[in-house]
């Protein structure tokens, strides 16, 4: 039940940082995804270690953001 309220929960928060981020680079929502779903920060994003989840959708967007660009 954890396992999946954690799912539940990183759906929710990875919704604001995909519009956050399609917002920001002016792209597709499909391709905001494509750039999310391939990442490295949705790695780390899902770790519990990281607790990136813990912020609000600015600085994960910023992270996300940082990627694509370097």
């Amino acid at each position: 039940m954890a396992h999946e309220n954690t799912v539940y929960f990183l759906a929710l928060h990875s919704h604001f940082i995909v519009e956050r981020l399609e917002q920001i680079r002016s792209i597709s929502i499909q391709d905001v995804l494509d750039i999310y779903y391939t990442s490295d920060f949705n790695s780390l994003y899902k770790c519990e270690n990281t607790k990136i989840w813990h912020f609000s959708d600015v600085i994960p967007t910023h992270l996300l953001d940082h990627e694509v660009r370097t």
